[in-house]
């Protein structure tokens, strides 16, 4: 969602994004930057050639593959790499 946003665009998007969600609303984010989507973002879900593979909280996710402090990049990878079970 921050392509061709410069530093203060991205700061002004980000603070819209938890202001509507301190206020309860849902925001639907489809991104290939895990790392903004785990900031922003309270659950999760992982697509692989078109096939849920893995959803739920960044906790859950973490107890499903076995990998307590594991980033959602991480997880991801294992995943598509075959290292953990499809879920």
């Amino acid at each position: 969602p921050f392509v061709g946003l410069d530093p203060l665009g991205i700061d002004d998007f980000t603070q819209l994004l938890l202001k509507k969600r301190q206020a309860g609303a849902a925001i639907l984010m489809s991104t290939h930057i895990l790392s903004s989507a785990e900031h922003y973002c309270d659950r999760f879900i992982f697509l692989h050639e078109g096939e849920i593979k893995a959803q739920g909280t960044l906790l859950e996710i973490r107890q499903r593959f076995n990998k307590a402090d594991a980033s959602l990049d991480e997880l991801y990878v294992d995943l598509v790499r075959g290292q953990s079970h499809d879920l």
